[in-house]
């Protein structure tokens, strides 16, 4: 289960489920409405492995000179730089 602290926030697939020995990546989609500069998180919870952390640095900029795609990899658990 995902969940963030901000309503700005999506995630695509909402749900799902990530068999064991495999991987599994998922859309975090933020569509601000005004141009700012905000802190967040998003917490990803796991029955079995407990709750996982990940603070977010949002920018959110003119529509002009928006990147399209962002990639980002991490390892459940390990941080992003």
């Amino acid at each position: 289960m995902l969940t963030s602290d901000n309503e700005n926030i999506q995630f695509h697939p909402a749900s799902f489920v990530v068999p064991a020995h495999s991987e599994f990546g998922f859309e975090v989609i933020y569509r601000p409405l005004l141009q700012k500069e905000e802190i967040s998180k998003i917490t990803l919870k796991s029955p079995e492995l407990g709750d996982f952390l990940y603070p977010l640095t949002l920018k959110g900029i003119a529509p002009t000179t928006a990147q399209r795609v962002i990639s980002l990899k991490s390892q459940l658990g390990s941080e992003l730089i």
